[in-house]
């Protein structure tokens, strides 16, 4: 009697397959070994995986529109609209490097689509089809609720919540992403950030928008913070006060009660209240001094409105189409890896391979189609075309035969 492992990596799968020479007792006349026992251990290719830089979909490739494939060969290919081929050729070299931190390639293509005012094809399909459906959804769920109408406005944006979570659950095909930005911050004008990027440039511009919810506000940029170069760099292009620029109230509105009662230093009364002791100080005719011995001046920062130039422009509409722009591009990088995988195992050695199983990564939260295909067995000559559809994180299990 003997025991034997194998441990093979499959697709971003652990397959540890335990196979016992033991013979089982089934009958006197017909013994036979044991089925191997294959135990599955979930894993996923790190950005670093060496088989992640060993191949590469063919070069992009124009369809008879035009537009440009940016996985040819791919069971699910991903077609950017609206880009010339340099562009295309670019976003392909950005998807493919996986030397780049996941976070800082979504930003770099985030800016790509935002300045080139890009499209993909499949995102539009999609929110053709269940966007139509999402909205039906909650129309039809409002017509049907007693306390729908006779609501004030922020009971409404309560109940909506729920009206979407449930639209969202009824997809058949249901995109891991923020479905309700995908179908509700649509940007109405793509090219409304197109002047402000070519001015200032993406990442400027980009960092603004983060904070511009709350222009009033002071904000502390220690000399080691990760957007302290950019907030400099908002400074000299005067989207930023810094510093001795901003109103000695405010720089001092920044600091703790404690620190606020030190420099007041008044013997007759200790103060519970920021803007009390503000005043004090500002009577003082030293306050530079006192302000300088507890904050370094060159960490303060405070951004500027837009130039009266840009006064049309809508900052709360403009960070919706950013972060509009933010969902299209996690779709495309996750729908770019999850297709590479599946092209690639596909393309491996199939000597051991029985069939396929889909297995979804998110079981908790699999769509309806999902949870249906994950039933199914695929012989190996008709493997599923894995992903399914934009923002699909189902993967292939194989199911192996020694």
């Amino acid at each position: 009697m003997g025991t034997f492992i194998t441990l093979l990596i499959v697709g971003g799968i652990i397959l540890l397959i335990v196979k016992s020479s033991k013979k089982s007792t089934q009958s006197k006349n017909n013994t036979k070994e044991q089925n191997p026992i294959t135990v599955e251990i979930k894993t996923s290719y790190s950005s670093s995986s060496s088989s992640y830089k060993a191949e590469k979909f063919p070069p992009i490739q124009q369809d008879s529109n035009e537009d440009w494939i940016l996985n040819p060969k791919s069971p699910f290919k991903l077609t950017l609209q609206n880009a010339e081929k340099q562009i295309a050729e670019k976003i392909r070299i950005i998807l493919d490097d996986d030397e780049i931190r996941e976070y800082e390639k979504e930003k770099e293509l985030v800016g790509l689509f935002a300045l080139h005012n890009l499209r993909l094809k499949e995102i539009e399909s999609y929110k053709n089809e269940y966007g139509k459906q999402y909205f039906e959804k909650i129309e039809k769920l409002k017509k049907e609720s007693k306390d729908w109408e006779i609501s004030g406005i922020k009971d409404k944006e309560d109940i909506l919540i729920d009206f979407r979570k449930t639209a969202i659950s009824e997809l058949y095909e249901r995109a891991n992403c923020n479905l309700e930005i995908l179908f509700e911050h649509e940007p109405k004008d793509i090219t409304i950030d197109d002047e402000l990027i070519k001015e200032y440039g993406f990442k400027n511009i980009q960092t603004y928008l983060s904070y511009a919810d709350k222009l009033d506000k002071v904000r502390v940029m220690s000399a080691d913070s990760y957007p302290r170069p950019i907030f400099e760099k908002l400074s000299e292009l005067g989207l930023s006060k810094r510093g001795n620029e901003i109103p000695n109230d405010e720089i001092l509105l920044t600091l703790t009660l404690k620190d606020l009662n030190q420099i007041a230093d008044n013997q007759e009364k200790k103060y519970y209240r920021k803007k009390q002791a503000v005043d004090f100080i500002l009577e003082k005719n030293n306050v530079e001094e006192l302000i300088g011995k507890k904050i370094s001046l060159r960490e303060l920062f405070k951004l500027n409105p837009l130039p009266e130039k840009y006064n049309s422009i809508n900052l709360n509409e403009l960070s919706k189409t950013w972060k509009y722009h933010e969902e299209e591009v996690k779709l495309l990088t996750q729908t770019f890896r999850n297709s590479f995988y599946s092209w690639q195992e596909l393309r491996g050695d199939k000597e051991y391979i029985k069939g396929y199983k889909v297995q979804p990564l998110h079981n908790e939260n699999a769509c309806p189609k999902a949870i249906e295909c994950s039933k199914k067995k695929y012989s190996k000559n008709s493997p599923p075309k894995v992903p399914f559809h934009i923002g699909c994180d189902c993967y292939l299990n194989q199911e192996l035969d020694f």
